[in-house]
């Protein structure tokens, strides 16, 4: 039986299980709060970017964190030299999770954050678009929309486009 009463450098206890085929199951173990990164936040969080941010292991200021960001089934893993980090190439509207640990020292994952994106909203649509047909020539007019910078003006055959400043 392992309890409190175990050396506190055990880490790991890896347990073999011998019969047709081999099987292994490992726990990790921490002593107490003092090896786990605690308070890890999202702060900052826009559409495609996020600050995380936490508190190391109590009385301790280790300079190497290794960072697990979790979308759906996809992980990815990133290094931090400070107690937070800034994420960017998010995905606007999803959510992900993170966890932390102090890395190259015995130390077990924070507790899983969340934290969803901004969504981005689509823009709004021109409207009262009027068209004025003459031979080999249309002049295209309508509302503006507020705070469109670009119009992207389509046409068929072949979808080809421009890009006008204003209607």
């Amino acid at each position: 039986m392992l309890d409190r009463q175990t050396p506190t450098r055990l880490r790991w206890v890896v347990i073999t299980a011998f019969s047709a085929a081999v099987a292994f199951g490992s726990v990790a173990l921490a002593d107490d709060e003092h090896d786990v990164v605690h308070d890890v936040q999202a702060t900052e969080v826009g559409p495609t970017s996020a600050v995380v941010q936490w508190e190391p292991p109590t009385g301790r200021s280790p300079d190497t964190y290794r960072v697990q960001l979790q979308r759906g089934w996809s992980t990815t893993y990133m290094f931090a030299y400070e107690n937070r980090i800034e994420l960017t190439g998010l995905f606007p509207g999803q959510t992900y999770q993170i966890r932390i640990e102090v890395l190259f020292e015995p130390s077990t994952w924070s507790e899983p954050a969340e934290f969803t994106t901004m969504e981005v909203p689509a823009p709004a649509t021109p409207t009262d678009i009027d068209a004025t047909v003459e031979p080999g020539r249309v002049t295209l007019e309508w509302v503006p929309v507020e705070g469109a910078v670009d119009y992207v003006v389509r046409w068929t055959p072949h979808h080809t486009g421009v890009t006008v400043k204003e209607p």
